[in-house]
């Protein structure tokens, strides 16, 4: 198979590869994704990029190449350009995936939490993740930063009213409190940064696959 017949291929794999829900598969796509932007390099040092037909079809695999990004990342879900290193690891507010996943806080135990453990974050948002018996169970967004950011989303697991409680996993956080430790990744605390972190929450749970999570881990 010829070189530029691999860079070809790059859709029909790594597009496949993002629809997996095994973290072991994700982790082959990325090592695809820096094989074939190493293709696609050398593709476009070549000579051929003097005949134009040569240089559509380069251009079709970087495209592709882009996409399939997406899907291994966030499997699809988003509908902007994502950047990416020189690894091909995707970037979001200037840190790649795992080095977001690298400055979780721990926040306590959500049975636990009082308003003066959530009150330094009433203008935070971000992510925060559920952990049980040292497993990852479920990771949520708290995006409301002009309603109290992540005090308001996680009091709501535990107030008497089930305005947070309408979907399995919020019965599931309910269910679960006092086993639960809690963690908040903070993003950042405006309309801008709701974006980054929708875009962070579905790279993670496609990372970890954590139980609760029934739509964004597919």
């Amino acid at each position: 198979m010829s070189l530029f017949d691999k860079i070809l291929k790059i859709g029909e794999y790594l597009i496949a590869a993002g629809q997996q829900k095994q973290i072991e598969m994700q982790k082959k796509a990325e090592s695809r994704i820096r094989e074939y932007e190493r293709k696609i390099a050398q593709a476009e040092r070549s000579d051929k990029m003097n005949n134009p037909e040569y240089v559509r079809r380069v251009q079709l695999a970087k495209q592709r190449l882009e996409q399939a990004k997406i899907n291994v990342y966030t499997g699809g879900k988003s509908n902007v350009n994502l950047p990416f290193n020189e690894n091909g690891q995707l970037i979001v507010k200037g840190k790649s995936v795992d080095e977001w996943d690298r400055q979780w806080q721990f926040i306590g135990r959500l049975s636990e939490m009082e308003l003066s453990h959530l009150k330094p974050y009433n203008k935070s948002i971000g992510l925060y993740k559920a952990v049980m018996n040292g497993e990852i169970v479920y990771i949520g967004r708290a995006i409301e930063y002009a309603n109290g950011g992540f005090r308001k989303r996680l009091r709501d697991y535990t107030r008497e009213s089930n305005s947070a409680r309408k979907h399995r996993s919020g019965q599931k956080m309910n269910e679960y409190a006092d086993y639960l430790d809690i963690y908040f990744l903070v993003v950042g605390n405006n309309v801008e940064d709701v974006k980054h972190i929708k875009i962070l929450e579905a790279a993670l749970i496609r990372k970890h696959q954590p139980r609760w999570n029934v739509q964004l881990k597919k």
